[in-house]
C-alpha cells in the first residue's frame, strides 16, 4: 500500500506537471488503464473489478465471465501504450494498485497484466500527466504530438 500511495503522490510526480498540466502520478490505476482501452478501441468489453481473493477479476467479454488469474492478456495486442514498455530498458511498468493476495505484490503490465509475481522483473515507472482543459495536441507526421 506504500507503493501505491507513492505512485498516487502528485507532490511526488510534479516534476512531469509542468505548466500545460494539472497533475501528474507514477502509472496509472487498473480501472484507469483499462477505461483508457476501451476507449481507444472503442469498446467496453475490458472490464476489471475489486475482489476479495486476490485482489482482482477481469472479464474479456463485457462482463459476461470473469476470471481472477493472476496474469492475464486482459489487454490483448501488442500495443505499447498499454501493455509493455517501448524499450529495452524495462519488461514493463508499475500499476498504482495494490494485488490483493499479498501486500508486497503490485499490479505491473507488460504482454499481460501480472498482479502476482514471485519474481520481480525489471518493471519501470509510466508516469500519467493530467493536461489542462485547454490543452490541445497536435499529431505529427512521426506519430508523436506536440502539446500546445
Amino acid at each position: 500500500m506504500k507503493a501505491v500511495a507513492y505512485m498516487l503522490d502528485t507532490n511526488v510526480w510534479s516534476v512531469f506537471k509542468g505548466d500545460k498540466a494539472e497533475y501528474a502520478i507514477g502509472g496509472p490505476t487498473i480501472e484507469l488503464l483499462v477505461k483508457s482501452y476501451n476507449q481507444k478501441y472503442g469498446t467496453n468489453n475490458h472490464q476489471v473489478s475489486a475482489n476479495n481473493g486476490l485482489g482482482y477479476q477481469w472479464s474479456v467479454d463485457g462482463g459476461t465471465s470473469w476470471t481472477n488469474d493472476g496474469c492475464i492478456d486482459i489487454l490483448g495486442g501488442n500495443d505499447g501504450l498499454y501493455n509493455s514498455i517501448s524499450t529495452d530498458l524495462a519488461d514493463g511498468y508499475w500499476i498504482a494498485s495494490p494485488a490483493g493476495n499479498n501486500s508486497n505484490y503490485l499490479v505491473w503490465s507488460a504482454r499481460q497484466v501480472h498482479y502476482i509475481s514471485y519474481h520481480i522483473p525489471c518493471v519501470g515507472f509510466r508516469p500519467v500527466v493530467c493536461l489542462n482543459s485547454n490543452v490541445q495536441l497536435e499529431k505529427n507526421s512521426d506519430a508523436t504530438y506536440t502539446i500546445r
